[in-house]
């Protein structure tokens, strides 16, 4: 996907949209991708965006964590 120069709202979108269907990696890809799109951007509504961006990406990478930890009592069996 190639971003607009000035609008990253659809990379956004996509982040949310894999957050929703359970894709946490793809989630946590897109937001990065967005935060360092951002970062080099002075405007309070960048800004924003890079929080919105770290909100989604914490959510996922909290997601992953507890969908490993369901596999836990499966590895201590075998």
């Amino acid at each position: 996907m190639e971003l607009d120069d000035g609008n990253i709202s659809c990379l956004m979108n996509r982040a949310v949209a894999y957050l929703a269907i359970g894709q946490y990696v793809e989630c946590v890809k897109d937001c990065d991708k967005a935060i360092e799109f951002e970062s080099g951007r002075k405007l309070r509504s960048d800004s924003k965006m890079i929080a919105i961006a770290l909100t989604r990406k914490g959510t996922a990478l909290v997601k992953m964590e507890k969908c490993s930890k369901d596999y836990e009592p499966a590895i201590e069996i075998f």
